[in-house]
């Protein structure tokens, strides 16, 4: 009993380690693919420690708990359906629709001797103290005029904050006018129109909070040289013109875009979430693909075993077969060569006695000492085939 549970466990464990590594193989293939839409995405590949946890958990609500592999597939199939239905709704809809668009402004390129030039604040909406930063960088030997930016809530990287890092707006229009006006002239970009309207209307492009430097920082840090990290907003060869013509920022929407903290164009922290909590359960859920064919390869390799061993095992008959034949043709030849020194003996003892006899019938004294000799050399021949016969 206890070696058919050894057995039953080890076989489980069979499957569900050659089930993980087709899943394993699978998922770097397309987590390698992902790259093709952003270079972000190698971040998935930084949190495969997570995936071996997932695998683990999977390990314990489905192999360990089962009796027969062929049972549970129904259960493991619909929990597996119903997994790869909810998480793949939460992911790509999250990715695509706010990480994917927000990972295209990925060209950040570090230059040196940037310098705040002075500061326009407001408050916005009275939660959020906003401060747009005139930066002055040095690019290829050129200095421009950047737009940098400083807020009491560059740390609150929240997704419902509005996670992409600028949008466009205009100042709020009677009905009148904007009845009158082309409607690409009232467009913004992926955002609601009222809601933008009436939330910014501080400048034509806002940089996203958790982009802007703390406004905590004193006087002095802020004006003195330092690198910084650009990005061409808009259209690079206007951006380039505004700033070298030095045009006022909160007027134009192609600029130089300046962050002092830190090259990243997204919250990675809400990345990181969205790939624990959301790619690596839905990829996970692909296992019930490879549940049959590791099913197939264990099999597959049971019956290889079993080849294998019985081959084995026909070698170690055959071999224990040659030593008997071995050991008997010894045996027999042994018995032949016993067989031969007791003819001999028997042979040696009929001479003697016949030589005896004829002695006894013919006694001369001038004879006894010959008679002696012969004797003598017949024990002696008869001692040394029985220790040969001995041995």
């Amino acid at each position: 009993m206890i070696l058919q549970k050894l057995i039953h466990l080890k076989e489980k464990n069979i499957h569900f380690i050659l089930c993980q590594l087709c899943l394993l193989f699978f998922i770097i293939i397309i987590t390698s693919a992902l790259q093709l839409f952003s270079k972000e995405a190698i971040y998935l590949f930084y949190c495969f420690p997570i995936l071996f946890i997932y695998m683990f958990l999977h390990y314990f609500l489905f192999w360990y708990s089962q009796k027969e592999l062929k049972r549970f597939y129904a259960f493991f199939y619909i929990i597996n359906i119903v997994q790869l239905i909810i998480f793949s709704v939460i992911f790509f809809s999250i990715y695509f629709l706010i990480f994917y668009k927000v990972q295209q402004y990925d060209d950040f390129q570090k230059v040196e001797n940037c310098q705040i030039q002075g500061k326009q604040s407001k408050n916005l909406s009275g939660n959020e103290q906003y401060s747009i930063n005139y930066v002055e960088i040095e690019y290829e030997d050129i200095k421009y005029l950047g737009y940098g930016c400083m807020s009491n809530q560059n740390e609150q990287n929240k997704i419902i904050q509005n996670i992409k890092p600028y949008y466009k707006t205009q100042k709020k229009k009677t009905n009148t006018q904007a009845k009158t006006q082309n409607n690409n002239e009232n467009q913004i970009d992926d955002q609601d129109e009222d809601s933008c309207l009436d939330i910014y209307t501080f400048s034509k492009v806002k940089i996203a909070s958790w982009m802007c430097q703390s406004n905590n920082l004193e006087f002095q840090e802020l004006i003195k040289p330092r690198s910084c990290y650009i990005y061409f907003f808009g259209n690079k060869e206007k951006a380039l013109e505004n700033g070298i013509n030095r045009q006022q920022i909160k007027d134009i929407n192609d600029f130089i875009l300046v962050s002092f903290n830190y090259p990243y164009h997204y919250p990675q922290n809400q990345f990181l979430c969205l790939i624990i909590f959301g790619y690596f359960p839905f990829i996970q859920s692909f296992g019930i693909i490879f549940y049959k064919f590791a099913f197939y390869l264990l099999k597959k390799f049971q019956k290889n075993k079993q080849a294998h061993d019985l081959a084995n095992s026909e070698d170690a008959k055959t071999k224990v077969s040659s030593n008997e034949v071995i050991q008997n043709q010894k045996i027999l030849q042994q018995n032949v060569l016993n067989q031969d020194i007791e003819n001999e003996i028997k042979s040696l003892q009929n001479d003697k006695q016949e030589k005896n006899q004829i002695n006894k019938q013919n006694i001369n004294p001038n004879n006894n000492y010959q008679i002696d000799q012969n004797n003598q050399y017949l024990s002696q021949q008869i001692n040394f085939n029985e220790n040969k016969q001995k041995l």
